[in-house]
């Protein structure tokens, strides 16, 4: 049996996968997309019984980035790292493993959601969605849910996520688009509010 050892950029977390890497892709969905700071994230599924945390289980962090889904990722070096198990598969990046995975990328998948500055340009196989054998329901659209979860918090009468019209010239645009957000948002909302004060 095959084992896979990774590491994040840092080396304060060390992990160990064991078993075949299935399902080898690159994703280009908007949560990938953002995740990794990539066009697309390259990854494979592995069985999650076969993750072993060898060292700095305790610097992992989750952050759900869709309802029910936890992208993992170090508290040190922001690395992700394999995370929720999805009926008994894991995502393995596949960019913070130390050596030849021995797998190559077969598909695309989410091709519909790419990068508008990105041109896939290979003959692999590109899915608007999961591909066939993939069990799994796609995910909301990640602005829909930004705005329905920053809503849940704040209240109906906040306005985030609304069309505004562009900062006035004459302002620093960061000050002028934070106050008008903050503005919009109605007493409740403490968007860029560090301090909480109303």
């Amino acid at each position: 049996m095959a084992t896979h050892r990774g590491s994040c950029l840092c080396g304060e977390v060390v992990y160990e996968i064991d078993g075949p890497l299935q399902h080898t892709h690159h994703c280009h969905c908007q949560y990938c997309r953002k995740s990794h700071g990539t066009q697309c994230a390259t990854g494979s599924l592995a069985a999650s019984a076969g993750r072993r945390w060898l060292r700095g289980e305790s610097s992992i962090v989750r952050y759900e980035s869709s309802p029910g889904f936890h992208r993992w990722f170090c508290v040190r070096c922001g690395s992700p790292l394999p995370g929720d198990d999805i009926g008994g598969l894991l995502f393995v990046p596949l960019g913070n493993l130390d050596g030849d995975p021995g797998v190559r990328p077969a598909f695309h998948m989410f091709a519909k959601a790419k990068a508008p500055w990105w041109e896939i340009r290979d003959a692999l196989p590109a899915f608007d969605g999961f591909p066939p054998g993939v069990d799994a329901s796609d995910a909301p659209d990640l602005e829909s849910q930004r705005i329905s979860k920053h809503h849940g918090q704040h209240g109906s009468d906040c306005q985030y996520g609304r069309e505004l019209e562009p900062a006035a010239p004459q302002s620093p645009a960061g000050q002028m688009g934070l106050s008008r957000r903050v503005g919009l948002a109605g007493q409740g909302c403490q968007v860029g509010r560090a301090d909480g004060a109303r």
